[in-house]
């Protein structure tokens, strides 16, 4: 009976562990645009906010 917990105890850690490191990872991308964001001058960000509007 402990066997088979700890068995599926340790593919929830595993799982647990993916899980974090997902979110990590789109945490950290999401900051990084954020980053560059807050880095482009403005007449560049108006630039391609319409371009965006008008399309390509």
């Amino acid at each position: 009976m402990t066997h088979t917990y700890e068995k599926a105890d340790k593919r929830m850690t595993s799982a647990m562990c993916i899980t974090k490191l997902a979110t990590a990872f789109g945490v950290t991308s999401r900051w990084m645009e954020y980053y560059e964001v807050i880095n482009t001058p403005a007449d560049k960000i108006s630039e391609t906010s319409r371009r965006k509007k008008w399309g390509p």
